[in-house]
This record gives C-alpha cells, structure tokens and sequence, in this order.
C-alpha cells in the first residue's frame, strides 16, 4: 500500500527510462540516470510552484526538448559502442 522512499525513487527511475527508452544501457550508465532523474522531479516541483509568463513556459519546452535530444544522442551512441565491442 505505502511505498518506502527506495521504491519510490525507483519506480520514477524506471518512469524517466521508458519515457527516454533508455532499458539497454549499462549498470554504470544507469546510476546516472538515477541521479539525473532525480534531479528532474526536484526541478519539476519547483517549477510547478512558480507563475511562468509564456516566454518561461517555452523557455522551459525548449530545455525539455534538449534533455529528449541528448538521451536520443546517448542511446545511438550506446548502440554504436555495443556493435563496435562486438
């Protein structure tokens, strides 16, 4: 019924993952993702408690649309790292 902290971070660890389809990367690479997830869900409440005119609210699609652009980045590279050790 009630999650502990450990699990709650977790299940928004696998959030941000399938959201980025980041399933394939290594053990190390994902301790990473749980700090930057982390990091996210800290920035994305402090957000939601701030009035943003429209200028901010599409400064901050734009920031969103770069974080999407690099784990994009990150994932190819993976792939490339993975056929190129194989």
């Amino acid at each position: 019924m009630f999650k502990s902290k450990e699990e709650k971070q977790e299940a928004k660890r696998e959030k941000y993952m399938k959201k980025y389809h980041l399933d394939n990367l290594s053990e190390k690479d994902m301790e990473i993702i749980q700090e930057i997830s982390s990091n996210s869900a800290k920035i994305a409440s402090t957000v939601g408690m701030l009035t943003m005119d429209s200028k901010e609210q599409a400064k901050l699609l734009q920031l969103e649309s770069l974080v999407a652009q690099n784990w994009l980045i990150i994932r190819k590279l993976d792939e490339i790292s993975q056929k190129l050790d194989n």
